[in-house]
């Protein structure tokens, strides 16, 4: 596994971690409080970000090693 699929298992992980406590918050049996709730997407948004930022990465490298590939046929 390379570093990338790690950093992208890594981000989605926190991302579902995050999610399923905005969903224990927001639940009947167990209701959080303002505060916490905020936070909890706030840590959310910052998994997403950086997963994004991975994300983005990825591409730009799966680019260069096409362009690679071509110049290396010429």
């Amino acid at each position: 596994m390379n570093v990338i699929q790690a950093a992208e298992s890594h981000y989605k992980s926190l991302m579902d971690r995050y999610a399923l406590e905005l969903n224990r918050l927001v639940g009947p049996s167990d209701a959080g409080t303002l505060d916490s709730f905020i936070d909890a997407i706030q840590q959310y948004e910052r998994a997403l970000a950086q997963f994004n930022v991975v994300q983005n990465l990825k591409a730009q490298m799966v680019k260069t090693e096409g362009t690679s590939e071509i110049q290396d046929e010429n």
